[in-house]
């Protein structure tokens, strides 16, 4: 029971890594495209009046702005978030038709912006990846504890909530989620995470009302904090942590080859690169046509390359 819960909590084991230097691009069409949303941030609010301080609550032009600053090292990701509030309607705005096509322009703007950063060629992942490996950080007593609070505080919403709406059938939440037992549970100590687990899976068989936000949240909460606390009191968290890593390096994120479809596999091949570059260069894109068009002969090469010798398995998910 324990083995098994240690392998469905292991990837969630919280990790630092340390990401420096700037993959090679075109400086000036970075800088060029920099300097358009600037002009299009300028315009838009130019005669923002009364409206100004309703527009920058909801586009955030200064923290735009910041990132604009940073140059071509920015995180990529933090410019897509920012993106995103330039599509979203804005209650309440006056002149709405005056300002729509401007905010437009900021989008159309930061959406070339973001296209032009830095991208990385293969042989730089390749080098990313197998030397810049993420170091493993215990969890700290304050994560815990945080964690902890965050379950009291879902399970007291959740005890509400199960006493005003009855589960349908014959079987009630209590009977179904063991809550007493549950909740007996979660005072001992040490904790008894395998026995907590099985009552955890509970949350996510496919049983009408178990969609509910409110389950939702108490599931998440307590997987975080089971997945803290086993790796805070596990001395050889360390150990696994290193071990996972190397397992990944070597290409042996190996899943059921159920999906035949060619265009899916090529995206799922893809994903697990990112997935690997993200662990030693968060906020870095790189070109995934670098590969090759056909991701079925470009896979195998990228395990090839991060493990020399090693035995190259069949990737689909």
């Amino acid at each position: 029971m324990a083995r098994r819960y240690v392998t469905k909590v292991f990837f969630l084991v919280v990790c630092a890594v340390v990401f420096s230097g700037v993959p090679h691009s075109d400086a000036d069409e970075t800088g060029d495209a920099a300097a358009e949303v600037t002009r299009a941030l300028d315009a838009l609010f130019m005669k923002a009046g009364r409206s100004g301080p309703m527009l920058r609550d909801a586009l955030q032009p200064e923290q735009l702005r910041a990132l604009l600053a940073e140059g071509p090292a920015v995180d990529k990701r933090r410019g897509i978030k920012l993106l995103d509030l330039y599509t979203r309607p804005i209650p309440d705005l006056k002149k709405a038709k005056y300002y729509e096509p401007r905010i437009a322009a900021v989008h159309e703007a930061v959406g070339a912006w973001l296209e032009s950063l830095p991208r990385l060629e293969l042989a730089q992942v390749l080098e990313r990846i197998t030397t810049e490996r993420p170091s493993f950080v215990p969890i700290s007593k304050e994560t815990v504890d945080q964690r902890r609070a965050a379950v009291d505080k879902s399970l007291a919403d959740l005890d509400s909530y199960i006493k005003q709406n009855p589960a349908k059938g014959d079987v009630s939440w209590e009977e179904y989620l063991s809550w007493s037992e549950f909740q007996q549970m979660l005072a001992e100590t040490p904790l008894p995470l395998a026995k907590l687990q099985s009552l955890v899976n509970r949350f996510s068989v496919n049983r009408e009302g178990l969609e509910a936000p409110v389950f939702l949240v108490f599931r998440e909460d307590m997987r975080q904090y089971m997945n803290a606390y086993y790796f805070s009191e596990n001395k050889k968290s360390g150990e696994m942590y290193a071990a996972k890593i190397e397992n990944e390096l070597r290409g042996q994120i190996v899943v059921p080859d159920i999906i035949v479809d060619r265009d899916r596999q090529h995206a799922l091949r893809l994903e697990i690169i990112d997935h690997l570059l993200a662990k030693v260069a968060p906020g870095a894109v790189w070109t995934p046509l670098a590969l090759a068009t056909d991701s079925a002969k470009a896979y195998p090469a990228v395990v090839k390359q991060l493990w020399p010798g090693g035995e190259v398995k069949s990737v689909s998910i």
